[in-house]
């Protein structure tokens, strides 16, 4: 844990996702409190998308990032997430200059009586 979602606008066609996942990781184990091979991340590219009523391609853009973890951290930890993850999006200056790019970030909880996991070698 956690486990990292994004998703983003198709028109952030030049957008390097496997830079900015690195970067989200880089920004989590930097805070010193997941270690860092519990950290799994992914990206999904929101191909169609409508912002409002605007044509998908014109004027807005969205990358939301969704961080689930298990319940039990104080809600200063879960704030300290969160702000440290937006804090790394707008550095990274997410967007292409013609379009307003919403960032958003979103920590949630997860229980850990309902979350269940196993492991396999492959064999």
């Amino acid at each position: 844990m956690p486990h990292v979602t994004v998703e983003y606008s198709s028109n952030l066609s030049t957008l390097d996702v496997p830079w900015v996942l690195y970067k989200l990781n880089q920004c989590l184990v930097d805070l010193d409190i997941f270690q860092e091979s519990d950290i799994k991340t992914r990206a999904y590219r929101a191909d169609p998308f409508l912002i409002g009523l605007q044509d998908e391609a014109v004027e807005h853009a969205f990358f939301a990032v969704r961080v689930e973890m298990l319940s039990g951290r104080e809600r200063a930890v879960k704030v300290q997430v969160g702000q440290a993850l937006l804090r790394t999006l707008e550095v990274l200056r997410i967007g292409l200059p013609e379009v307003t790019t919403q960032l958003t970030v979103q920590v949630q909880e997860i229980e850990p009586e309902i979350y269940f996991k196993s492991y396999t070698t492959g064999d």
